[in-house]
């Protein structure tokens, strides 16, 4: 790992039963239980009962779809008393990622529907059938948005072949990408809750024999050959990634995720700086996107 790339901090999860396969509905209210300290045994001992387990800064965060706290409670009391219970919040299932009911939307020449809410495209439309789990990429933020338009103008542009979605999520943007004709897809997160889902998906949209979904530091695959790499994701991760000489090597960027515009400005800046030229931005609210050559 080179100077620039940041380290991920120490980041453990586990996947309970009811986070595994396909949904005929969606989640109504996530109880989310954290907890300061670990939790050894947990895992196991809730596994057919939460959707998944993360420990991170010294807590430990449980997420069930109804109450838990008495349960918890008494698991910590037996099991591991220097534990300690700090809370445990409802949130509605929209309220996960955008603030929205998961419900088909139009987007870009898409059709996104739920698995539990499958309907016709309009014509030209593409359908893709998502369960977004608990991980981001629902096609409902700003974001997303912007980057379904962008895999749409670079497949009708480039027509790429290998397609590359660094720090995946749900792995729309791979399972977009493929739909529109590239050949093979790789989709790269560290995270088990989003690895668990893109491999839903790509099953979903009948991709998995064309989607390479890898649970891995996304800074592991920067030499990885790809025609287009698309990175949907935060400031931070995109000023580490302008400044390795890997990333920039390759001959096509999709870029989105920056917010506000002061820093859509320093984006595009380095961008430039480094040798990019900006094909296309996008902007839909504070958020941009770019698709770049080098």
């Amino acid at each position: 790992m080179g100077m620039d790339e940041p380290r991920i901090a120490p980041f453990k999860e586990h996947l309970g039963r009811r986070a595994l396969e396909p949904r005929t509905h969606a989640y109504a209210d996530l109880h989310i239980c954290v907890v300061r300290g670990s939790l050894p045994g947990a895992d196991a001992h809730f596994h057919h009962d939460m959707l998944a387990m993360w420990c991170e800064d010294e807590n430990t965060t449980i997420v069930f779809e109804s109450p838990r706290e008495d349960q918890m409670r008494a698991f910590i009391r037996e099991h591991c008393p220097d534990a300690e219970f700090l809370w445990e919040g409802r949130m509605p299932y929209g309220n996960w990622e955008a603030d929205a009911r998961m419900a088909p939307t139009h987007q870009a020449g898409f059709l996104i529907c739920p698995a539990w809410d499958v309907c016709a495209p309009e014509p030209c439309e593409t359908r893709i059938v998502l369960d977004p789990g608990l991980a981001f990429g629902s096609g409902l933020h700003p974001a997303t948005q912007i980057s379904l338009g962008l895999v749409r103008r670079a497949m009708e542009r480039v027509r790429p072949r290998h397609v590359m979605d660094l720090g995946c999520g749900t792995g729309i943007l791979a399972v977009a990408a493929l739909l529109l004709g590239a050949e093979q897809a790789t989709a790269v997160d560290y995270s088990l809750l989003a690895v668990n889902a893109a491999r839903i998906n790509a099953q979903l949209n009948g991709l998995s024999l064309r989607m390479r979904i890898m649970h891995d530091d996304l800074f592991s695959h920067l030499k990885s050959p790809a025609d287009l790499v698309v990175c949907n994701m935060n400031f931070p991760l995109f000023d580490s990634l302008l400044k390795n000489k890997d990333f920039l090597s390759h001959e096509w960027l999709l870029l989105c995720g920056v917010n506000p515009e002061s820093l859509h400005r320093e984006i595009s800046g380095k961008l430039k700086a480094a040798g990019r030229t900006i094909m296309h931005t996008e902007r839909k609210g504070h958020w941009f996107g770019y698709l770049t050559q080098r």
